[in-house]
């Protein structure tokens, strides 16, 4: 895992001085493929650049003017906890292969399991006790 966070004064759209944080991601996490069910190494890549601002009454007002994203300003920020959200965030929706290793299964039916197996069906049963 590789990331970095680097944070710099900047003019923004209005004029005023304020506090950016650069942060970049990147990680390989194992999941697990959605077509054949197997494990995935799944590449992620994170780039975001957030503005400090000073208070969630000015996070609230600003949010839909501006393009990029908003962070309030705070003695217990989580630089860890803004990392995970970003790799959690660009993790696809359904990992899975370009190619799987192993043959998928494309049919629903199992030949195998439509043999009888000796014993009665109980819906037959059920189907004699409907004629009466």
């Amino acid at each position: 895992m590789y990331w970095s966070a680097s944070f710099a004064l900047r003019v923004d759209q209005a004029g005023r001085q304020s506090v950016w944080l650069d942060l970049a991601v990147d990680v390989s996490l194992e999941q697990i493929c959605q077509r054949c069910l197997q494990p995935v190494t799944v590449a992620v890549h994170a780039e975001s650049a957030f503005r400090f601002v000073a208070s969630e009454a000015v996070a609230e007002q600003e949010d839909d003017d501006c393009e990029e994203d908003l962070l309030v300003t705070s003695r217990t920020f989580d630089l860890a906890a803004l990392i995970e959200d970003e790799v959690l965030l660009e993790l696809p929706l359904v990992p899975r292969h370009e190619v799987c290793p192993v043959p998928v299964k494309t049919t629903i039916a199992d030949p195998e399991f439509d043999q009888a197996d000796g014993k009665p069906n109980p819906f037959a049963a059920l189907a004699a006790l409907k004629g009466r």
